[in-house]
């Protein structure tokens, strides 16, 4: 398994694995919207690949004030084999290296092995915190 940045080329694919695992957002994941996230942060999407072939990814918003992952999303086929650690530990030192302090990791509720993996690394819940959004 190897980690590295998206491409714009693999715009279908990636979108294809977010629907796979239920995180595709119509609103926010669209071609030129992902697009430009990468071309003005190279960084800020990382994909995980096995033999040519993309098995998972990490959206990372990355703020001098607030660090997010998002979008880290791995296929049926490939969980239980560390990709998803690998792509948190990615995307964590990605952060620290910018220097970020914190980070904060948007998770389905009901996705409750990725919570536990989040809280055996440290991670904590905010008590009486219901993430809300608006489309523009």
């Amino acid at each position: 398994m190897h980690l590295r940045s998206y491409k714009t080329t693999e715009f279908d694919e990636v979108m294809q694995l977010l629907k796979d695992t239920g995180l595709y957002f119509e609103s926010c994941d669209q071609r030129e919207t992902v697009n430009a996230k990468s071309t003005n942060d190279p960084e800020s999407i990382v994909v995980a690949v096995i033999d040519d072939k993309i098995v998972g990814c990490a959206f990372i918003v990355h703020d001098p004030w607030a660090n997010i992952i998002y979008h880290e999303a791995v296929n049926s086929d490939s969980r239980g084999k560390g990709i998803g650690k690998a792509l948190l530990e990615y995307s964590e030192n990605l952060i620290k290296a910018r220097g970020g302090i914190q980070v904060a990791m948007y998770v389905m509720s009901e996705n409750t092995k990725t919570l536990s993996m989040l809280k055996l690394k440290g991670y904590k819940s905010i008590p009486d915190v219901t993430c809300m959004y608006k489309e523009l």
